[in-house]
């Protein structure tokens, strides 16, 4: 291993190691000491075969926040401690006085729930199972988000060990859960209710959500710099409706001057709530929403077509990735990346992309039907349905441009559409 001696948690490399994690994160390292923090460093770098840590700090430099190398790390410097109905009296009170009064101040519309920073996803889907429990058949839209890839790539999946449902009341187990050998699989139509999207915190939104009923973040904050803490929930006001809530770790906020929500007292937990007075305009620049299936560049597209036929994947990623980062909000190069990365077997690579894709574009037909071609390699074949169905009702023209998804498709589910 590289050294992760004292000399090192005081050096340059350290310095300027723990100097980027700040900046692109904005963790609070605070609460670990130098040199349990330069252990990590030393141990990443090794993991990834860097000569150096000079060498790692390039690695991290050159990828993006949500790529594996910043997962690793991430999960060594947080604790990812998660699991069903985490903190009982949390779940009580939703279950009794939250999620029935924003019932009947909703009217019928659908309940709109936001689960930031989830993990693997017992958050989102112990409040979609608490809803699931109430008389109200009122719909709700549950979405958790994460930095982490991975994370959001098993909470897709619903499958889980015993330790993650801990304290899950055996009723719940035995009407919500499949037992197989080691694990427990969600049942499908809770699993659906949610919608898993990759988030930074830390960073600006690229799609800022407004109106919701309730925000749920809980243990995520303390590893955050005051700063951010404060531009957090300035964004998680504006998101909020008036009247709505937000829900965190108890303690997170403890100390912390001039919140922009008020503070409600509940027997089980404190939470914060959106005033209901007019609040100004935040100032997050909106961006501007994606033309319906925008052509794509002739140059990057007639490229990737070269790289597949030659198979010169390399090639085709690396321009892939240099247009997404000229044109982060272009859908096309997160697609034609994912069509590079399925030519080569590598499925959840083009999950994770067309999830970007469709986090840019949520009508994206072209994205859908390569979406639904992973849920049919998955074995998903009811999810491929739907997102086959509706990639067909966003891109009619999908079976003259894609003819050989679309026949791949036809041939996985076992089914072919005039």
């Amino acid at each position: 291993m590289l050294s992760a001696g004292e000399e090192l948690s005081g050096g340059d490399l350290y310095q300027g190691l723990r100097h980027l994690v700040s900046s692109r994160l904005a963790l609070d390292l605070s609460r670990r000491s130098a040199r349990s923090i330069a252990e990590v460093f030393s141990a990443q770098a090794e993991h990834h075969r860097c000569r150096s840590l000079a060498d790692y700090q390039r690695l991290l430099e050159l990828e993006k926040e949500d790529g594996p190398a910043w997962a690793r790390l991430i999960d060594q410097l947080t604790i990812a401690e998660t699991y069903f109905f985490r903190d009982t009296g949390q779940m009580e009170l939703l279950r009794n006085e939250l999620f029935p009064r924003l019932l009947r101040e909703s009217e019928g519309r659908p309940l709109r729930v936001w689960s930031a920073g989830c993990s693997t996803g017992e958050e989102p889907y112990s409040l979609a199972i608490l809803l699931d429990g109430l008389p109200s058949r009122q719909p709700a839209q549950l979405a958790g988000t994460d930095i982490n890839l991975a994370v959001l790539q098993a909470a897709r999946k619903g499958f889980y060990r015993e330790r993650s449902l801990r304290s899950t009341p055996p009723p719940i187990r035995q009407n919500y859960f499949i037992q197989h050998k080691n694990t427990w699989e969600l049942l499908p139509r809770i699993r659906d209710r949610v919608s898993f999207w990759p988030e930074n915190l830390a960073g600006a939104s690229l799609n800022p959500r407004t109106g919701l009923d309730l925000i749920v973040c809980r243990n995520v904050l303390i590893y955050f710099e005051r700063s951010l803490i404060a531009a957090v929930l300035e964004r998680f006001m504006h998101s909020l409706r008036p009247g709505g809530f937000l829900l965190t770790g108890h303690g997170e906020l403890q100390g912390l001057a001039n919140l922009p929500l008020d503070l409600c007292s509940f027997e089980n937990s404190i939470v914060y709530q959106r005033p209901r007075r007019v609040l100004p305009a935040l100032a997050i620049p909106t961006p501007p929403k994606p033309a319906a299936h925008r052509p794509v560049p002739p140059d990057l597209a007639g490229l990737v077509a070269q790289c597949l036929l030659q198979a010169d994947y390399a090639r085709g990623q690396a321009a892939c990735q240099k247009a997404a980062r000229e044109r982060p909000l272009e859908v096309m190069p997160r697609l034609l990346e994912a069509r590079l990365a399925r030519a080569q077997g590598r499925w959840s690579e083009a999950r994770d992309l067309l999830s970007k894709a469709l986090y840019l574009d949520p009508d994206h037909g072209p994205s859908l039907l390569e979406m639904a071609l992973v849920h049919a390699h998955e074995g998903d074949l009811r999810k491929a349905r739907k997102l086959r169905q509706a990639g067909l009702e966003c891109w009619p023209g999908g079976r003259q441009d894609l003819p050989e998804v679309v026949a791949e498709l036809d041939c996985r589910l076992g089914k072919s559409d005039g």
